[in-house]
This record gives C-alpha cells, sequence and structure tokens, in this order.
C-alpha cells in the first residue's frame, strides 16, 4: 500500500460535471487505514471502500463518470452482485 503524502487534503472531492464523490480516509484504533467513497444515487447514500488510496481514486472517478452519464442502474447492480459476493465469502 502506497504512503499518502502529507499534501493529501481529506475529504478529497472527485467531480465530474454536476456529480462530486469524497474519499474520506479512515484510521482504525488498530492502525489500519481505508478510504471510504460516498456518494449518492437516486437520493440514497451509498459508501465503497478501498484499502488503497490510488485504488479509491480510480473507482471514485468511474462512479463519478456513470453518475454524471446517468448511469445509475449500473451502479445499483455492481453494489448488490458485491454484496452478495461480500455474504458468500462470508
Amino acid at each position: 500500500m502506497k504512503k499518502t503524502t502529507r499534501g493529501d487534503q481529506f475529504p478529497m472531492p472527485v467531480t465530474r460535471g454536476s456529480v462530486t464523490v469524497l474519499i474520506n480516509r479512515i484510521r482504525k484504533k488498530n492502525g489500519y487505514v481505508y478510504f471510504q467513497l460516498r456518494f449518492y444515487v437516486d437520493g440514497v447514500r451509498k459508501a465503497k471502500s478501498c484499502s488503497d488510496l490510488d485504488e479509491a481514486k480510480r473507482a471514485a472517478a468511474t462512479i463519478a463518470t456513470k453518475l454524471h452519464q446517468g448511469e445509475t442502474h449500473d451502479l445499483q447492480v455492481a453494489a448488490r452482485a458485491d454484496r452478495i459476493i461480500h455474504l458468500q465469502d462470508g
């Protein structure tokens, strides 16, 4: 995992058109750092977690672009698939 530089400011906005996805850095008590993306789909707040800042930036750019283009159905289907995979792994 790449270390973040002191110049990174959080929350970090990623904007495409009028859509903004925020990247927040979260530190757990055990020292683990992860990045959470927050955005709205059809008026409902959604969140996605990433362990790497570069991965979070790529995911935020993809989500912002899809939301800007009006492809909310694709995001809802992907979120359901992620949830099913997570439940199957547990």
